[in-house]
């Protein structure tokens, strides 16, 4: 299953609020970066797409733990809480939250980086 089926299977699962979190949703997928935003600068997924893939994950891990540990904790609760944790990162379009940033001498070296390149960083 891709990030994208992944992502919708996700906003699925909200019931309650869904009008008002599909019109959110809606917003961010079109006037923010939060489709294709990476999660991180230099470390976990540090790519294209990299923090709706994080985000994604989030939400699935959440959605485990909470019915191991708390089962009465509505899934869209998690799901909505989840997808938005980083909401902050997303930018706006032609305006991200991210800037070119070239890796340095050590960081080109090291492993962390082989197989893909990182050219960003937060502002």
């Amino acid at each position: 299953m891709t990030v994208l089926e992944r992502y919708e299977n996700l906003k699925s699962k909200v019931i309650k609020r869904r009008e008002e979190f599909l019109k959110f949703m809606a917003f961010i997928e079109s006037e923010t970066e939060y489709l294709t935003a990476p999660a991180s600068t230099k470390f976990h997924l540090c790519k294209e797409g990299g923090l709706l893939e994080h985000s994604v994950n989030v939400a699935e891990n959440l959605l485990k733990i909470k019915n191991a540990l708390a089962p009465e904790i509505e899934d869209e609760s998690c799901v909505i809480v989840a997808l938005l944790h980083d909401l902050g990162k997303v930018g706006m379009p032609n305006n991200p939250q991210y800037i070119k940033n070239f890796p340095s001498e050590k960081q080109k070296n090291t492993a962390y980086l082989l197989g893909r390149r990182t050219n960003l960083i937060t502002i």
